[in-house]
Parts: structure tokens; sequence; C-alpha cells
């Protein structure tokens, strides 16, 4: 396996080789272009085996580490020929998906992922990824539809904004980033009442004040 890379400033995008995840190479190569880095490709691969009712314990072997690198050997195909001549690196890694590319990540700009089916089936195999990784890396996270054009530009940056106490920060990243694209920038804060009925009972006054 490879050792973890000083990618600082680059762009990190995670495989598993599914269409999703190809998908989002696509889309981090022309990135990467555009931000003028390198582009840096994570496989995780398993540390353990998804058998109901419980999670079976497994050692990757050979066929494992095999298995992965032509993942990733095929994702790095599909970056240079999105972008002919970029710099690419491969990396194998093993163990919990989620926390193995937060740490791989944590000098990226950005973290792209794939977009997964909400199938239960996809949940079990990835743990909730896309959210555990999007919610919790500390760096811009982009999440790519396998379906996406190639050719499609960026139409909007949306922020979504949970407390006015983080605003500062995101409004920094927010800013500078639809600069970059020149596109519009839309902010978004959704709430929801506490208690079950809540919704129900609650006084439209209370709902203008929100």
């Amino acid at each position: 396996m490879n050792n973890m890379c000083s990618s600082l400033g680059g762009v990190i995008v995670a495989v598993d080789g599914t269409e999703h995840g190809y998908a989002a190479v696509r889309y981090a190569a022309s990135e990467a272009r555009r931000l003028g880095v390198r582009l840096d490709i994570v496989h995780v691969l398993p540390g353990y085996l998804p058998v109901a009712p419980m999670r079976m314990p497994v050692a990757p072997d050979a066929w494992f580490e095999s298995y992965g690198a032509q993942i990733l050997a095929r994702a790095k195909e599909a970056a240079l020929v999105a972008v002919p001549g970029l710099e690419v690196g491969t990396h194998l890694r093993e163990g919990g998906r989620t926390q193995q590319l937060l740490a791989f990540a944590e000098h990226a700009r950005p973290i792209v992922l794939g977009s997964r089916s909400p199938r239960s089936l996809d949940r079990l195999w990835t743990g909730g990824t896309v959210t555990g990784v999007a919610g919790r890396a500390g760096c811009p996270g982009v999440v790519v539809p396998a379906d996406r054009d190639p050719g499609e530009v960026h139409g909007r940056i949306a922020i979504g904004l949970r407390a006015p106490g983080q605003a500062g920060e995101l409004f920094d990243a927010g800013f500078q980033i639809a600069d970059e694209l020149d596109v519009e920038l839309v902010v978004l804060h959704a709430w929801r009442l506490g208690g079950v009925y809540d919704d129900i009972i609650a006084h439209q006054t209370e709902t203008e004040r929100w």
C-alpha cells in the first residue's frame, strides 16, 4: 500500500469501483487542472465483510489488494483521459472509509466524492461515507452525481448555514469559490422544531419568528 502523500492543497477524490466514483474522478481532474494542483485518487479496502446479521472482520489479502489496484488504475486512466498530462497519484488504504478519507484529506482543496444510492444495501457497504465525510471534513467537499455531463459548468455555490457563529469562515470560503468560478452564491438555512408534534401544532407566529 502507498504511504500517505503530502498533497497539501491538492484535490482528493475517493473511488469505490462504481460509475459514481469514476464520474467524481473526471470532475476532480477538471478541478485539479483549474486550480493548478495535483490530483490524488484514494480507494479504501474494507476492514470487514458485511454479512447479515453481523459484520465479520477480515484481513484484506492479495485478492483484495489486487482488486483495489485495478480500481485505482481505471480511475487514473479516467482522470488522464479527462485531463491529459495531469499529475495524478493513487493511494490504497485499509480500514473505515470515512475515517481514512478524513485523515487523508486533512489538507485537501477540495475532497470529491461520487453520489451514492440511498438503498440500504449500499449504505451497509459504505456506512454513510458521503454524509460522514461531508459533515466532518475540514476542507470543502464536492459530491458529484454519476450522470453529470463532463462538459457541464458550475451554476451556483450553495452554503448551508447552521448557526451564526459559523458564518464568518463559511462565507469567506463560499465567496472565494463563487468568485473563482464566477457563479452565484446561495445561502440556505433550515430548521426543525424539537418535539414530535411541534411541527403540526406550532402557531404561525412561531414560524414567522424563525
